[in-house]
């Protein structure tokens, strides 16, 4: 017995001594991929990169290893070191909007809830921070570029208050209040809102106001109202129900005395153009789809539509078509515009596109790049932040920022 064992196994030995002898073939080598990436950086659920004066990008991280969560961070732009870690926060931070921060010099300014913050865009230094805690407090913030910024804070008691806030100090005041003095819609909603010029060169807020009923049963109300900051009362206040059941929150573009909105009527959406000292439509445009964004570009005002909608470009002054351009040939098939995805750089129009970066020309609305430049797994999504001078681009996706090189095609 114990002699058929032997020969058993060196009959499997010759076996697999035969087999090790075949020639194996392996499969070819798969085509070497070049990506035009500098640096990477785990991160979830970020703001919108944004690039200082000295070249560094700030991001936030929702799921920060921070026991508070939500830090923000100053990385250097060249080689995606961190500079520093910001969690001072009064509480457990909330998701941060794009439309919820600015940026002045070297200061960063965002609201989280009903707590705003201000912090050294240089060293990371908390300036100031402040509460709000009878109100609900807009996710949006405006500045004017100057000294103060604006939010809407609601009581949803009939009424909504609009308060002023120093950029240097945080302190607040309110500088007007909205009141249904009919005591039919409980809530006051206010988004967005610009800062803008009348022809008296006079600052003015224009501010579009939604009134929804919450418990009795009247129908939605939609005004848009202008408010003096030089003279401190209300230039005019225009009801749009017969006009705009629905003003979209992409944001307002202003340029001069005039205002430029999206709006939504009876299963139509249009853009629009007020005339800052009296709140008539100058003139309305049809749009193809709801509005995600609205840019300005020399006499030109650029309306983005959802999904693989046309991008329309009208001139300012009388609404007139300048250039129209579709997506719905074969290339773009993966065309998706949605809120904040693009940005205007030069005399370029930037969306980050999935997979690609879409480029164009905004003097004919051309397209000069359509170009794939997403990591294996990733998805460059909710607009960049672009280095000029060392031809670099930021970007997230939803588990990293992202620094690529800028195509060749954006020439300058």
């Amino acid at each position: 017995m114990k002699t058929i064992y032997i020969y058993l196994l060196g009959l499997i030995l010759t076996i697999l001594a035969c087999k090790s002898q075949k020639k194996i073939e392996l499969p070819a080598p798969l085509p070497s991929v070049t990506y035009d990436t500098v640096w990477t950086i785990p991160a979830s659920y970020s703001l919108k990169p944004h690039l200082t004066k000295e070249g560094n990008v700030i991001y936030n991280d929702l799921f920060s290893p921070n026991p508070k969560g939500g830090s923000i961070y100053l990385v250097d732009g060249l080689t995606g070191k961190q500079l520093f870690e910001w969690n001072n926060y009064l509480h457990t931070p909330l998701p941060i909007s794009d439309n919820g921060v600015f940026y002045k010099d070297n200061k960063m300014v965002f609201c989280n809830g009903p707590r705003n913050y201000c912090i050294n865009t240089e060293n990371g230094a908390t300036l100031w921070r402040t509460q709000m805690i009878d109100h609900s407090a807009s996710s949006f913030i405006y500045s004017d570029e100057n000294t103060y910024y604006y939010q809407a804070m609601s009581n949803a008691n009939y009424q909504v208050d609009i308060y002023k806030s120093d950029i240097e100090s945080g302190k607040k005041e309110i500088e007007f209040s909205i009141y249904d003095s009919a005591k039919t819609h409980e809530e006051l909603l206010i988004s967005p809102i610009v800062v803008s010029k009348n022809k008296k060169n006079e600052d003015i807020l224009i501010l579009y106001v939604f009134y929804r009923a919450a418990i009795h049963d009247y129908p939605p109300k939609t005004k848009i109202f202008c408010y003096n900051l030089s003279k401190k009362k209300l230039d005019w206040v225009e009801d749009f129900d017969d006009q705009m059941n629905e003003v979209q929150v992409s944001n307002f573009a202003t340029k001069g005395n005039k205002t430029f909105l999206s709006g939504f009527y009876q299963k139509t959406w249009y853009i629009f153009c007020l005339d800052n000292d009296n709140g008539q439509i100058i003139w309305q445009q049809v749009l193809p789809n709801f509005c995600v964004g609205l840019h300005l570009y020399e006499e030109q005002v650029i309306a983005i539509s959802a999904g693989q909608s046309p991008i329309c470009s009208f001139y300012t002054i009388n609404g007139n078509p300048r250039w129209t351009t579709s997506f719905l040939d074969e290339p773009y098939y993966d065309i998706n515009f949605d809120f904040g995805d693009a940005i205007v750089f030069k005399n370029y129009l930037i969306s980050t596109q999935g997979d690609y970066l879409l480029g164009l020309n905004l003097e004919n609305g051309r397209v000069i790049c359509h170009k794939k430049m997403a990591l294996p797994n990733s998805y460059m999504q909710y607009g960049i932040a672009i280095n000029e001078e060392k031809r670099l681009f930021y970007v997230q996706d939803r588990f990293r920022i992202l620094c690529y090189r800028l195509p060749k095609e954006i020439a300058y």
